[in-house]
């Protein structure tokens, strides 16, 4: 008997004694300091070929079962947000990237205790494009996505640099993640056609200086470690249109009768709730004109009528498809409300027969 026990310890001798164990801990940087990573896989290589695999433990600790071996390698591949730390023993495949491997090293009988691998947290921004249907600036319950929006991330250390972009999702959601720490700036591009609405942060459109060409910029912002940036939201609606027709009134009866022709070159003047003019046009061929691409709110439109010429007036309802809009005396229609994506098409202007015709 005790023979036997004597040779049962001496197989389980040999058959460990070729037996080494690679080990370490992988972890994060946090507000309280170095704390273990878990669910991080560590695989060991020699040249091509994988000698063992294991996952980090809730300690971030691992363990890997292999024999002595020379020119080995750790491969580690991090979590979708984490980057190495630069004090890693393990140096990224390319920038960034989430995967990396240790410098070649010799795994002795006893095993071998790797340096500590350190990871920190990347930042991420995002945010949603929404249809803002009555073009106040806020997101509200029944204003669905905007399709169609592209967002563009910038890096503003330096010169402005394009770091990367994306189509916003059919639900209107975009994001940007595994960003270093950096000072940033967003981008963005409507559809054609549509308009940004009015910056409104927090909580609203972060566009808040309107380029050329249907783009806009947010304000620059900073990206501190790890930091979850949310809420970068844009905001878009259809443009209003606004116009119809000025025509010859030879009975100053302020009303659109058959045969009474256009009028065509004169000058009309869009105006703000102020009096302010904010675009101008003029009457084509046949009288009609039109401003498009509009923003919401009260307006007014002015025309200037030909020389010695002089408006009609219409009658103050009922008739608002053929009669003329304007104050005789100023020539301006009354205030009124363009919403997101209308249509108005009944302001007109009737223009009398200069005196002695």
């Amino acid at each position: 008997m005790k023979r036997t026990a004597v040779l049962l310890a001496m197989l389980l001798m040999l058959c460990s004694a070729g037996t080494a164990q690679v080990k370490g801990r992988v972890t994060s940087r946090g507000s309280g300091g170095w704390t273990g990573l878990p669910g991080v896989t560590v695989r060991l290589f020699q040249g091509s070929r994988m000698l063992a695999r294991a996952q980090t433990d809730g300690e971030g600790r691992y363990a890997l079962e292999t024999e002595a071996a020379a020119a080995c390698r750790l491969d580690v591949l991090l979590p979708m947000d984490m980057f190495f730390a630069e004090e890693s023993p393990v140096r990224p495949v390319q920038e960034d990237a989430r995967e990396g491997w240790t410098e070649p090293f010799d795994i002795p009988a006893e095993g071998l205790e790797i340096g500590e691998i350190r990871s920190v947290p990347a930042a991420s921004v995002s945010g949603r494009a929404w249809e803002d249907a009555d073009a106040d600036g806020l997101p509200e319950d029944g204003e669905g996505a905007l399709a169609g929006v592209y967002a563009v991330l910038l890096s503003m250390d330096g010169d402005p640099e394009v770091v990367s972009s994306a189509q916003v999702s059919p639900e209107g959601t975009y994001a940007f993640d595994r960003l270093r720490p950096g000072t940033y700036a967003l981008a963005f591009r409507m559809p054609e056609g549509a308009l940004f609405t009015a910056a409104s942060m927090p909580g609203g459109s972060c566009a808040f200086t309107e380029e050329a060409g249907g783009t806009a910029l947010s304000a620059v912002f900073a990206l501190t470690e790890g930091e979850k940036r949310k809420g970068m939201n844009v905001g878009g609606f259809a443009p209003a249109r606004a116009g119809d027709y000025v025509w010859m009134d030879q009975n100053g009866n302020g009303l659109q009768d058959y045969g009474e022709p256009g009028c065509p070159g004169v000058q009309l003047l869009l105006l703000d709730e102020q009096g302010n003019p904010l675009a101008e046009t003029v009457s084509d061929t046949y009288g009609y004109y039109a401003f498009r691409g509009l923003r919401p709110g009260v307006r007014r439109i002015r025309a200037l009528p030909p020389e010695d010429a002089a408006f009609t007036a219409g009658p103050s309802e009922g008739l608002e498809e053929i009669d003329s809009d304007a104050d005789p005396g100023t020539g301006e229609t009354r205030p009124f409300r363009l919403l997101p994506g209308e249509n108005r098409r009944n302001v007109d202007f009737g223009i009398a027969a200069p005196s002695g015709e």
